[in-house]
């Protein structure tokens, strides 16, 4: 049996246990395409969602799909955008014969025993098995933390599915260092993030919305950071306009940064403003 994986959206965050926990089953693991894109008018992040999934879905029985939303559901910030509200209900509605999905959470903690059990039992039928890949893989759901970014520099704040795929953030880092500016990301785990955005003063609740909101909550109160970048992928039309309501309340210097448009003036005028503190 073979179970499709895919190498975007934040696969960093779950696959590290699920790879091995399946591999332990005896389950054959295969890949997404490397860059495979969809030619659709839609973001960057999800022209990679679509272009992997269609890679995989005709060599793979099951697809494995990590729900980044914990399970919940608004219309707020980014659940404006139907694939952040809920990306297995959109590509049910755009891929045609899909793969059954295994969907899990989109990052890992000592509750998934319940649900990998299940998992495990659904593609195996084989309980001894299952509790034997289990007890070799749960190690796993404890990730290290994120490493801290050092020095005084400029906070980065995107959507946690850029935050952790360089290839989607469009050479930001790049671009800052080439102003003389020192590129910084936020150093917590992804829960204290959304903690974090519960402090921001916007009412969010998708668990995407709230760590991008921790970041830049995080950034505004942090003495190391000179001033925040705020980035986003092109056609991504609900997180502009939640930039700038978690920008009001700055008195750091910031700039709004879109994937695949021209920085040179938002950047030059940062420049400018640190330069006048």
């Amino acid at each position: 049996m073979r179970i499709g994986l895919l190498r975007t959206w934040c696969g960093g965050r779950y696959l590290p246990f699920w790879r091995v926990f399946l591999q332990e089953l005896g389950l054959e693991l295969v890949e997404a395409d490397q860059g495979a894109e969809a030619d659709l008018e839609v973001c960057g992040p999800i022209r990679r969602v679509l272009g992997e999934v269609q890679s995989l879905k005709r060599r793979v029985d099951y697809l494995l799909l990590p729900d980044l939303q914990l399970g919940v559901e608004s219309l707020r910030g980014g659940g404006q955008c139907p694939w952040l509200a809920s990306l297995e209900t959109a590509l049910r509605f755009q891929v045609p014969d899909l793969p059954p999905l295994l969907r899990v959470p989109g990052e890992l903690g000592p509750q998934l025993m319940s649900q990998a059990v299940e998992i495990g039992q659904l593609l195996t039928q084989n309980p001894p098995l299952v509790r034997r890949a289990w007890e070799r893989s749960r190690y796993l759901l404890h990730p290290p933390a994120p490493s801290a970014s050092l020095g005084r520099g400029i906070g980065i704040v995107a959507q946690p599915y850029i935050r952790e795929d360089p290839t989607l953030q469009g050479g930001v880092e790049e671009a800052l260092r080439a102003r003389g500016l020192h590129p910084l990301w936020p150093s917590l785990e992804p829960a204290r993030l959304r903690e974090e955005g519960l402090k921001s003063g916007v009412r969010l609740d998708l668990p995407t919305d709230l760590e991008l909101a921790g970041a830049s909550w995080y950034f505004a109160r942090s003495g190391s950071v000179e001033g925040i970048v705020y980035l986003s992928a092109n056609r991504c039309d609900p997180i502009p306009s939640l930039a700038r309501k978690l920008a009001r309340s700055l008195t750091k210097p910031w700039a709004f940064l879109v994937v695949g448009e021209d920085w040179s003036e938002p950047l030059g005028r940062l420049v400018q403003e640190l330069s006048m503190r």
